[in-house]
């Protein structure tokens, strides 16, 4: 029993020596795999053709970069969403069905829902309104609520609507073969605008406010804005937002006042669209904001490999984007990728100059440039000594843990005995 005792004894004192022991050598590997790790500088490298080649091109670099323990390809959470198209959200497409239904309810029975059908799908497709197919289906969801209104109350109370239609698509004309000459036209008349209101909309992180699909100067907010006295559609957008929308009313001699809420867009979709912006970029300030945009959003780059392209029909070429946060000159690749990106690689110190060098007596050293790093410093050494760390607290941690109690040189002294 006393044995027994004993042996439990030192089992309980060895569980905590062989957590500790576990402890500090977990650490030890941790701090030297992440030292090895903060050597690795990640580098974006981004398209600016929009182009299958200069998709491929960048493919070429980032298997470049990553055998180099010095350079890297930003994390997948980054790369894979601008390696993809921009996804446009096409689900304003199912108002269609919306649309069909409401024209079926153009009966003396049927005005009043029709009305409200087309005044909901308006207010659902608001968001959508900087889209001109979508801008065209809210067009016809108003021509059909001014139809119900006009057979419900006659055509003067079908005018504001009608003059919503004019405002989406100018220009807009009914055919008379479809529709009674009376309708033609009071929908012609109804162009003109009459009464105005105001409007002020506030929607805190959009850039842009678009009423009836056009964009008011100024951006967000717009204060006591004029509009014609009846419904408008309000679109609010942004680089890093979901577009929202309303439709509204004005009234005739008011301001209206709006607030609309803004929710941030996926990471996804704010990357693909500061990378759509470098594609279309028509200069270097403008493209040096869309890498600025990209470079804030990723946050663990600084630099930028950007593929371009020489001229409309030359060959394909990099930029390099550094943090001193400008695009240098044009850099043909060719076969040559590791001479295009060169600048961006660790400096070599290169041979001394001067007597007796072989390169021109009396011209003296050459420019200071870094020391060499020492072995035990470069990444391939600490990377190998957090391999073998771990490895050595692997072994280490089983042999305590396996050894049998009464045997553990933690303990002290020699083995129980009866």
């Amino acid at each position: 029993m006393a044995s027994a005792m004993t042996r439990g004894a030192a089992k309980h004192a060895t569980n905590p020596g062989a957590c500790a022991l576990a402890v500090g050598l977990f650490s030890v590997l941790a701090m030297l795999v992440s030292t090895a790790a903060a050597d690795e500088r990640p580098v974006l490298v981004i398209d600016a053709t929009g182009t299958e080649e200069g998709r491929a091109m960048v493919s070429r670099i980032e298997k470049h970069l990553g055998p180099d323990p010095m350079l890297a390809p930003v994390p997948d959470l980054f790369r894979l969403p601008l390696a993809r198209p921009t996804e446009t959200d096409t689900s304003w497409r199912a108002e269609q069905s919306t649309l069909a239904e409401a024209r079926k309810l153009l009966t003396p029975i049927g005005y009043r829902q029709a009305a409200a059908m087309a005044h909901a799908a308006q207010d659902r497709l608001a968001r959508f309104a900087d889209d001109p197919e979508a801008r065209a289906l809210i067009a016809e969801l108003a021509l059909v609520q001014g139809l119900a209104v006009a057979g419900e109350r006659g055509l003067d109370a079908a005018r504001p609507y009608f003059l919503l239609v004019h405002r989406l698509t100018p220009g807009r004309t009914l055919d008379p073969g479809r529709y009674p000459p009376t309708v033609v036209d009071a929908f012609a008349a109804s162009a003109v605008t009459g009464a105005t209101g105001r409007v002020t909309i506030e929607a805190p992180g959009a850039t842009e406010v678009l009423i009836d699909g056009v964009v008011v100067p100024g951006g967000e907010p717009v204060e006591n804005h004029p509009v014609p006295a009846g419904p408008h559609i309000i679109t609010v957008r942004g680089e890093r937002v979901v577009s929202q929308g309303r439709r509204i009313d004005a009234i005739a001699a008011n301001t209206v006042p709006v607030t609309i809420p803004l929710v941030e867009a996926p990471l996804a979709a704010r990357l693909a669209r500061a990378r759509d912006r470098l594609v279309a970029a028509a200069d270097d300030g403008a493209r040096n904001d869309a890498i600025l945009t990209l470079l804030s959003t990723i946050k663990a780059a600084s630099h930028a490999i950007v593929v371009v392209r020489e001229g409309e029909a030359g060959p394909l070429a990099v930029r390099l984007f550094t943090d001193r946060g400008a695009l240098g000159p044009p850099r043909e690749v060719g076969d040559d990728v590791a001479g295009a990106i060169a600048p961006l690689r660790p400096l070599k110190k290169p041979p001394p100059r001067g007597p007796g060098t072989g390169s021109g007596v009396g011209i003296g050293p050459g420019p200071e440039v870094p020391p060499e790093v020492p072995w035990y410093r470069r990444t391939w050494f600490k990377a190998t000594s957090g391999t073998i760390a771990g490895v050595a607290a692997v072994v280490l941690i089983t042999a305590i843990v396996t050894r049998d109690p009464g045997t553990s040189t933690l303990l002290g002294g020699g083995p129980d005995v009866e």
